[in-house]
């Protein structure tokens, strides 16, 4: 009776769905079930964007998804503590060998030795993806996942740097994974093959920002370490690439995102002790606008790679990453000191739940074209 009375079109549309927007991932999933109007409402595209931004802004610089050192995955909602709340995780599909690449919109990105697994943790759906073949030269790989914001796609790009005997030197193949298109290309530029045969692109998975891909980058030679350090940004709309100059350091720096910003940790190695920097970038790809943030000593980072992870909302402590554990990095007045959480990382990333639906995305883009073909045919 209840389930009937909630069917009837009692409220004004606007008013509905301004109030299924404030709803949860898991309530809106049930309240599909009310009816065939509810459930398309809540399947509509625009909806489910406009819940996820949202969504987003509520849980702003709070919610997180991690990988713990077991492979199992869960999710910390970090206010002005270190050890809040933690979720575990029920994913739909066993996560033994996988590795946790990236996260974007609701969607987490995984790869297991053959293939790239893309996962909506609310809903359980998902999609397993064949990679293209590895070069037989392979030294390094490494993997980036985010959002193509004018095609309205989903892509993942594995970066496999290898030694080419054509060419007798170190280069690296590019390989772009679209969902709408169901498929892998390799994308072809001037700025982007210049940088591959140029540059070798560090292990670490890429860090997503404005729209693009960032990896750490050293010139490419035997001596790489000797080398300036870069960071190149892989435009996902365009799938051209540029270089990003860095602060000033010795060292290979670490990749962040701060409040939206590109940010890395920078480590001085000129001093006994060496302190690390972590920097921001005010204005996106703006060279002039990199701002020192804070420094942090040595005994406080403990001498780990720290990458910059968010602010806590009240704005006073950096959420920090470092191998296989996650910490809170407390400023203070003169006084400062890194809280060690109590659960272990091996990769963390933004979260906010979302209705984003993999399977309507996944070869849209052949269904749309032959749906087309079928109605200019028709037509004739």
């Amino acid at each position: 009776m209840i389930k009937e009375t909630m069917a009837k079109d009692d409220f004004p549309n606007d008013l509905l769905t301004e109030i299924l927007f404030t709803l949860s991932t898991k309530s809106l999933l049930r309240f599909k079930s009310v009816s065939r109007s509810w459930c398309s409402l809540i399947d509509d595209p625009f909806f489910v964007k406009s819940h996820h931004q949202i969504s987003t802004e509520i849980n702003r610089n709070s919610k997180f998804i991690v990988q713990g050192t077991d492979g199992q995955m869960f999710t910390i909602s970090l206010l002005d503590s270190c050890n809040k709340v933690v979720n575990n995780v029920d994913p739909p599909l066993c996560l033994e060998n996988m590795i946790l690449r990236g996260s974007c919109n609701g969607l987490v990105c995984l790869t297991d030795p053959e293939n790239a697994i893309l996962c909506n943790i609310s809903t359980k759906d998902y999609c397993k993806v064949r990679f293209p073949p590895f070069q037989e030269t392979t030294i390094s790989l490494s993997y980036g996942f985010g959002y193509d914001s004018i095609s309205d796609d989903y892509k993942v790009v594995r970066v496999d740097y290898f030694y080419s005997k054509q060419i007798e030197s170190y280069t690296s193949d590019i390989q772009v994974y679209s969902l709408r298109k169901d498929s892998w290309n390799s994308p072809q530029s001037n700025t982007l093959s210049c940088i591959q045969s140029s540059y070798r692109f560090k292990e670490d998975d890429a860090v997503l920002v404005s729209g693009a891909l960032h990896w750490v980058a050293s010139r490419n030679s035997l001596n790489y370490h000797d080398e300036p350090y870069f960071a190149i940004a892989l435009n996902l709309a365009e799938e051209t690439s540029s270089k990003i100059v860095l602060p000033k350091t010795n060292t290979e720096p670490v990749m962040g995102v701060i409040e939206g910003c590109f940010a890395v940790t920078c480590y001085d190695y000129t001093t006994d002790l060496p302190d690390a920097d972590i920097w921001v970038m005010k204005d996106y790809m703006v060279e002039e606008s990199w701002t020192k943030l804070l420094r942090m000593s040595f005994m406080v980072g403990l001498g780990k790679p720290l990458r910059p992870i968010t602010y806590s909302r009240s704005g006073n402590k950096i959420l920090l990453h470092s191998p296989c554990c996650v910490h809170l990095y407390h400023p203070g007045n003169g006084e400062e000191y890194i809280t060690d959480c109590s659960y272990y990382g091996l990769a963390i990333g933004p979260y906010a739940e979302s209705l984003v639906s993999i399977s309507a995305y996944k070869g849209c883009w052949q269904k749309t074209g032959r749906i087309k073909q079928k109605e200019n045919s028709a037509e004739m």
